[in-house]
């Protein structure tokens, strides 16, 4: 699996589609989304995301790899439904998502956009041709240039609609929201937002932000500097949800690229994958999660506002998938674990505080 994830790769950096890793690990995470929707019991379904990679046959055969491995799992431990933490986590949001939305303040008397969803680092997400969202809502698609550049074009290519106003008819894959905007910026450059303005975001319309699979990525200062700007610009009754690893889990991945193949202690060294995501990484958010977002004006101290993924699993009647040891974050999970306490995967719901 390793070995066609690296080739996918090489291959879309050699056809220009991206020019970073960061932008890769969209195509990445979607192998697995694509395994998911191999199945005949999908924990959701995502019919784009197959169109959108169909260019690529390494992602493709990567896809089938990691399917061969979940059902190897369940037939091994006789389990009913295994699913990956990436495929779990983004059905999770998907729903507090939904219920975020349908109990925003709005003005029946107002015509047109009413509420807003803004995805971060949005990568090849698709909840705007997938999910059933209510009447009234604009969502904008915010990440680097090259990879809006490379969306668009496997977009087209995949006969998805992409202007909400546009007969629907000749489009596999309509949009069921009212309006749908791409905004290519950079969310580390202080002009983001007039970007984000310029496509018909409304300052203090009731807005849902998505960040799934982005901050630990950015940096501390980056990190709060965001936070703030989502609860300046949103209005109230806004949400903020994202997922992220705690600084335990953080502190073990940087551990980890000190360590050699083999070193003294018998701790195990990292693949390249997933030595090149640990490298990539540059936050991990405090166990105190509602303390954390509250300066920034986020309230996510309400109960079940914040979940370990795995903690969330039982809830949707499936089993956790067990990577494979030569292909996880955990070889070293015991030895890290002592010194830097319990590895977490977060799941956050947070509030616009008033």
């Amino acid at each position: 699996m390793e070995k066609n994830i690296f080739q996918a790769h090489e291959e879309a950096l050699e056809k220009n589609d991206i020019d970073n890793f960061v932008s890769f690990t969209a195509i990445t995470v979607s192998a697995g989304r694509l395994a998911e929707g191999m199945r005949d019991d999908p924990l959701y379904k995502d019919t784009l995301i197959a169109d959108i990679l169909k260019s690529s046959e390494a992602i493709q055969a990567a896809a089938r790899d990691f399917r061969e491995i979940v059902v190897k799992q369940q037939e091994s431990n006789k389990e009913a439904h295994v699913v990956n933490m990436v495929v779990q986590r983004t059905r999770y949001l998907d729903d507090k998502l939904l219920e975020g939305l349908a109990t925003m303040p709005t003005d029946n008397n107002v015509i047109g956009i009413k509420r807003q969803v803004v995805l971060l680092g949005s990568g090849l997400d698709t909840k705007a041709w997938r999910l059933d969202f209510p009447s009234g809502t604009a969502i904008f698609e915010v990440d680097q240039r090259d990879m809006s550049g490379f969306k668009q074009r496997r977009l087209a290519a995949s006969k998805a609609q992409m202007d909400a106003a546009s007969d629907v008819a000749g489009f596999k894959h309509p949009l069921k929201v009212d309006s749908w905007a791409l905004v290519g910026t950079d969310l580390m450059h202080p002009d983001w937002v007039a970007d984000l303005d310029s496509s018909g975001f409304q300052k203090g319309l009731p807005t849902a932000f998505v960040a799934e699979g982005l901050l630990y990525y950015l940096s501390p200062d980056a990190v709060k500097t965001l936070l703030s700007t989502l609860a300046a610009i949103s209005g109230p009754g806004s949400v903020l949800l994202f997922s992220c690893i705690n600084e335990a889990f953080y502190r073990g991945c940087k551990k980890d690229l000190t360590r050699n193949n083999e070193s003294a202690d018998g701790v195990v060294g990292l693949s390249a994958t997933i030595r090149r995501f640990n490298e990539a990484f540059q936050f991990g958010m405090p166990n105190n999660v509602a303390g954390f977002l509250g300066p920034f004006g986020w309230d996510a101290s309400a109960d079940g506002a914040v979940k370990d993924v795995k903690n969330v699993y039982k809830a949707y009647s499936v089993q956790e998938f067990s990577p494979p040891k030569d292909y996880t974050f955990d070889k070293n999970k015991e030895e890290n674990e002592k010194l830097f306490g319990p590895k977490q995967y977060f799941l956050v719901n947070a509030r616009r505080a008033n």
